[in-house]
């Protein structure tokens, strides 16, 4: 469980979510954190809405802006100030 698992996908999924839900939780019992970035994440008053992210949302620790490198590297960056804490 000390793996940080980052995924950045824009979460739109198609079809029927409950194989990437099973995911997920398959990498939850086994991460130390999951974080999800998405590029839709920047807009302002952003919430998850497909049924996909809405289902993963408690167990992921965050859903979070994946809109370009700076912000991947801020969240990446992040990690290890988190894993200190």
């Amino acid at each position: 469980r000390g793996a940080a698992v980052v995924i950045v996908s824009d979460g739109l999924e198609r079809g029927d979510p409950q194989a990437m839900i099973d995911a997920v939780g398959r990498l939850a019992a086994r991460a130390w954190r999951i974080d999800w970035l998405s590029p839709l994440a920047a807009t302002a008053g952003y919430a998850p809405q497909t049924a996909g992210l809405s289902a993963i949302r408690p167990m992921v620790a965050s859903i979070s802006d994946g809109s370009g490198t700076a912000a991947l590297c801020r969240h990446l960056l992040s990690l290890g100030k988190d894993r200190a804490a």
